[in-house]
């Protein structure tokens, strides 16, 4: 599995900053090259912004690493996306995820 690992994706984990207000505001720091295996899945149909859009969906399989949530997000070939699902193997060897194109 592990020579299948021939793309670079790179890992977005959240960091939420302060908004002046007292609370924070969303935002995502990078935590390097991450080597994957990355399958395109069927596209989705959502609505955003009252219209329908096409989104990506790729399955994306990573070493294990802990730090990976689902409120995590990819970044990969200009794109960004949302992890939608996530599966550790048996072995806690390597991490599948479902990851989606994020609207915009």
């Amino acid at each position: 599995m592990i020579g299948q690992l021939k793309e670079e994706i790179v890992l977005l984990t959240p960091a939420p900053v302060p908004d002046g207000g007292g609370g924070t505001a969303p935002s995502f720091s990078e935590t390097g090259g991450i080597a994957a295996a990355i399958t395109s899945l069927p596209a989705r149909t959502i609505r955003f912004a009252d219209r329908r859009r096409q989104v990506l969906r790729r399955e994306v399989t990573i070493r294990y690493r802990s730090e990976v949530t689902l409120s995590c997000r990819l970044h990969f070939r200009a794109l960004d996306f949302d992890i939608v699902d996530l599966r550790p193997d048996r072995d806690r060897r390597f991490l599948t995820l479902i990851a989606q194109e994020r609207a915009s």
